[in-house]
């Protein structure tokens, strides 16, 4: 995530389980407990600084009218897939891998695609801007020019109309778009993009079961799940990291069943309900789902601790912090600790942490190292 507490004003508000409203908080209380007048910290700095206005304040650069379909050279650019595929992809699946994989073959081979071309372009430019990021042959003093124009690039292939019903492929691309974004100090684009990805995922009913049980094969109902719980997961993310409240219900998070513990490479597009992940390997989804677990109570922190109340004095944050005699809330804090150890016992054995990478699969202990820094 990019440095929060340093956001500008008009990044917009900051609640209490934000990182730049946790400071401040700090700030408040040792000023209270150690008063002195050279102790002065930029509120704008901290988050508190509000919006002067509601208006538009700068207006956007217009997009290119002609599609920018150009691509890195073929090397590079499967050089940028591979990590995507081993570094981002087993840590945010919210694409069909399988299916990404063949149109992406298909554009350099000049194959018809299945998927809608332009879509497609802005989508891997998105998967380009992330893995420029972490690929070790590009320059570190590079990697943020590199990413921020194959970005550029995406952002001018994005042809978003607000008067047309969605897709999946847009939905998923904003997905990507907002896990980029997450990355940067963009954070107002952050949460516009998750917002913008949650409703068109409801307009097309991804939050109903009943629409998710319509679908022809376990292949599209894996992918709904996928996708709905993706917009499930950065929502949840960017409201714990923004300390704003989230967009989607928990009965809604609870109505769609998790995605499946079974890897794309074991679901044909035939398959049914009965497809299962063979017993000697393990699922690089189960992250995944042990992810959106611990998001969900991560959502009940947020729900239970982090409730609207009238603005603070400065007597009020320093009581929370240092008062003897603040025992209000010890049995909602006690059960969410249960729930987080109840979830820790429930980790399959390749997402605990128990030996060194060297003698483990690179992707698990990636995801097992992840799953306990969340």
């Amino acid at each position: 995530m990019g440095a929060v507490e340093e956001e500008r004003p008009t990044q917009g508000f900051f609640g209490g389980s934000s990182a730049a409203s946790f400071m401040r908080q700090i700030k408040t209380a040792v000023d209270k407990r150690v008063s002195s007048p050279n102790r002065q910290t930029s509120d704008a700095i901290l988050g508190a600084t509000p919006p002067s206005t509601l208006m538009p304040t700068r207006a956007d650069k217009t997009p290119s009218v002609v599609p920018n379909y150009v691509l890195p050279p073929r090397k590079m650019a499967d050089s940028l897939m591979d990590v995507y595929w081993t570094e981002v992809f087993p840590l945010y699946p919210l694409v069909d891998s399988t299916q990404l994989r063949t149109e992406y073959f298909k554009i350099w081979t000049g194959d018809s695609l299945h998927s809608d071309e332009n879509m497609l372009m802005c989508t891997l430019n998105v998967i380009f801007a992330l893995s420029c990021q972490l690929a070790d042959f590009i320059q570190p003093e590079e990697r943020e020019a590199s990413s921020d124009a194959f970005f550029a690039r995406a952002k001018d292939l994005l042809h978003f109309n607000l008067w047309n019903t969605g897709s999946a492929g847009l939905i998923q691309c904003l997905l990507l778009m907002a896990q980029y974004l997450q990355s940067t100090d963009s954070a107002h684009q952050c949460w516009i993009v998750t917002g913008l990805a949650v409703r068109n995922a409801q307009s097309l009913g991804l939050h109903l079961p009943q629409t998710i049980a319509r679908l022809p094969t376990f292949q599209e109902q894996q992918l709904a799940r996928k996708i709905w719980h993706g917009c499930v997961l950065m929502d949840r993310v960017i409201s714990m990291t923004f300390g704003r409240p989230a967009m989607i219900s928990k009965a809604s998070y609870g109505s769609v069943p998790l995605p499946a513990t079974v890897d794309e490479e074991y679901i044909s597009a035939t398959a049914g309900a009965d497809v299962a992940q063979p017993a000697d390997r393990p699922s690089m989804m189960a992250f995944y789902a042990k992810s959106l677990e611990l998001y969900e109570i991560m959502n009940d922190v947020l729900l239970s601790l982090y409730k609207p109340v009238p603005e603070e004095s400065p007597e009020d944050i320093h009581d929370f912090y240092f008062s003897k005699d603040t025992y209000e809330g010890e049995r909602t804090i006690f059960e969410l600790d249960r729930a987080l150890t109840r979830w820790t016992r429930s980790l399959p054995a390749h997402l605990c942490r128990t030996s060194s990478p060297e003698s483990e699969n690179p992707i698990f202990y990636r995801q097992s190292i992840v799953l306990r820094a969340r």
